[in-house]
């Protein structure tokens, strides 16, 4: 193993670099590696948002990277096939969005979406989807034959989430992630509170 610099990458002539850091690290070195000429893909949440202020109000950190925050293109092929291939700066979405807004997307274009009433995203995820920090809510005793919401209101997925299905005339839209204890991840129930989505066929788990 060798320090991490960017001198490093840029010397063995790479082109294009993928970051599967936290994100205040890709918010740190993610600029450095564009100015360089490379290309950066990133797995990280610092690039999702398009707004500096997003960034820091649902990451509760500073936005040393917002020069480039309007650069990146969303990296979800299903939606920008067409973009991403020349993008400088992709951001990859997180697991939560993903599956959500490719659930919701056709729904919605279909007209298959109430526009006056709710949309709920009943999010269930096994502990690995919490990452590899060691923290007590994770411990065998806390997670097994247990189910439990989780940041509520205030988990990161949220706008990505929202970022295709904007809310319209009097929809509201709700995410609520729950841990279970299950190595799956992650499992999904989308829900249109809606007369037209009381059918078998419009409530399927995703």
């Amino acid at each position: 193993m060798k320090p991490f610099s960017i001198e490093a990458v840029t010397a063995n002539s790479a082109g294009t670099a993928f970051l599967a850091t936290p994100h205040e690290v890709s918010a740190e070195i993610g600029p450095k590696l564009l100015d360089a000429g490379l290309r950066v893909i990133d797995l990280s949440g610092a690039f999702r948002f398009s707004s500096a202020e997003t960034f820091s109000s649902w990451y509760k950190l500073p936005a040393p990277h917002q020069a480039h925050l309007g650069d990146a293109v969303y990296g979800l092929p299903e939606l920008y096939a067409d973009i991403i291939p020349g993008a400088k700066l992709v951001a990859n979405p997180g697991c939560y969005a993903t599956s959500v807004i490719l659930a919701l997307r056709p729904l919605t274009q279909a007209g298959l979406v109430s526009p006056t009433q709710n949309v709920i995203c009943d999010c269930k995820s096994g502990a690995s989807g919490a990452g590899k920090e060691p923290r007590r809510d994770l411990h065998f005793v806390e997670v097994g034959e247990n189910f439990r919401a989780y940041n509520l209101f205030s988990h990161r997925h949220t706008p990505g989430n929202c970022r295709a299905h904007r809310p319209a005339g009097n929809r509201r839209w709700f995410f609520q992630p729950t841990c279970f204890p299950c190595p799956r991840h992650p499992v999904h129930d989308l829900r249109d509170t809606g007369p037209a989505a009381n059918t078998a066929s419009h409530r399927r788990p995703v």
